[in-house]
């Protein structure tokens, strides 16, 4: 993913150890400006993204000021697809424009939020879900979404223009889900940072935030990161114990039973998990991850039109946005991908282990094949399976 922003580069020069260590999930991080993040996307991309919209759902877009949404029925046509210049005539009345998962339908966008989720992948940290993007375009002067916190931690890119941020400690930290601030009174800010073109701001779930416009139009793209939990590990490993799927007695709200039961609770929960178990668990969670992302387009001319013309001369490479990821079980190795996976024990743990260090081979080069037609049909069926890509021939 050499030619694509990732991870190391937004953050950069914070190293992804110190990141890691210190700021995620934990601590605001102001970045910039970062070279490429001002050409992500442009004022005609957005404006196509609104025009080929097929309906004014919310879950894809949304006009909001102050916290406030225009209903959909206000910027559709008849067919409740979204009217351009209803849209932009309600952004000149200073309406912030939020378009929804914008990885989705923007290639840019694909390619920046796959080559995130490489970067936590390779530093073995696993993220729950997909990495999602939001698009906010906000007119001078205007607040689009007043204080609040998010159930998820964010990576803002500002593409265009000025935004300050204002942002206050958690008001409850580390929320599992999105919910009303408790209070309204938040006082001066903890931190107020402002973002020029080409700044990232990394702000973590449950820290309250609020953005305001200034001189000028400001565009800026986010990525939605959420994390795996220890309440996501606990609930997994607890979901399995025969004894914790059983009813609790009859009585349970009653005062006089709390001591017996906290002690009862107590004991059924002692029991630790074998470290074998565990490992495993572990790997569900990557394989989950990776079973629910879909490869991104092969660039690959043609790839529609057939199969791949794969030869023995055919240099290949291992295409890092399928995310692939060499796990460890006790009768073998898997190596899963972007919705796909490969499996092996013996003599076969010699192709994925090639795999895994190898960036770019001839077919030939591949290891561990028996014949030469058995590499090829190899080959060629991660080529269609997305974890390969042919190279161009000199």
């Amino acid at each position: 993913m050499t030619d694509t922003l990732g991870l190391a580069e937004l953050i950069a020069p914070t190293s992804l150890d110190t990141f890691f260590g210190r700021h995620w999930d934990r601590e605001v991080l102001h970045r910039g400006p970062v070279p490429g993040v001002g050409e992500l996307i442009s004022c005609s991309d957005i404006e196509f993204l609104v025009a080929s919209l097929g309906h004014g759902d919310p879950d894809w877009i949304r006009l909001v000021k102050g916290g406030r949404s225009v209903e959909p029925g206000a910027f559709t046509t008849r067919d409740a697809s979204p009217s351009l210049p209803a849209v932009l005539a309600a952004v000149r009345e200073g309406y912030t424009l939020q378009l929804a998962k914008v990885q989705k339908r923007h290639p840019a966008a694909a390619r920046l939020c796959r080559a995130v989720e490489h970067g936590f992948l390779q530093n073995r940290v696993p993220l729950s879900r997909h990495a999602g993007s939001h698009l906010y375009l906000t007119p001078a002067g205007s607040v689009g979404l007043r204080p609040h916190y998010d159930d998820h931690s964010v990576l803002a890119l500002q593409v265009a223009g000025s935004k300050l941020w204002r942002i206050w400690a958690p008001e409850l930290e580390f929320p599992v889900e999105r919910g009303a601030l408790r209070n309204d009174r938040l006082g001066e800010p903890h931190l107020e940072v402002r973002l020029e073109p080409g700044h990232v701001l990394y702000v973590p779930r449950g820290w309250v935030h609020e953005a305001e416009g200034q001189e000028s139009t400001s565009i800026h793209l986010t990525v939605d990161l959420y994390p795996v939990t220890w309440l996501d590990l606990a609930t997994r490993v607890l979901r399995d114990r025969t004894e914790l799927r059983e009813a609790l007695p009859a009585g349970v709200w009653s005062p006089e039973s709390h001591g017996a039961l906290r002690q009862e609770l107590a004991d059924r929960l002692h029991r630790m998990p074998s470290v074998e178990s565990l490992g495993a668990t572990c790997n569900a969670f990557v394989e989950e991850f990776l079973q629910w992302i879909t490869p991104l387009p092969s660039q690959r001319p043609g790839s529609l039109a057939g199969r791949p013309d794969v030869r023995q001369t055919s240099v290949v490479r291992v295409r890092q946005d399928a995310l692939p990821v060499l796990l460890r079980y006790p009768g073998g190795l898997r190596m899963s991908f972007a919705g796909s996976g490969l499996e092996g024990s013996g003599v076969a743990e010699v192709v994925l282990r090639y795999l895994e260090t190898c960036s770019s081979f001839t077919v030939a080069e591949l290891p561990g094949c028996p014949t030469d037609e058995t590499r090829r049909e190899l080959v060629e069926g991660l080529v269609e399976r997305g974890l390969l890509e042919l190279l161009p021939e000199c």
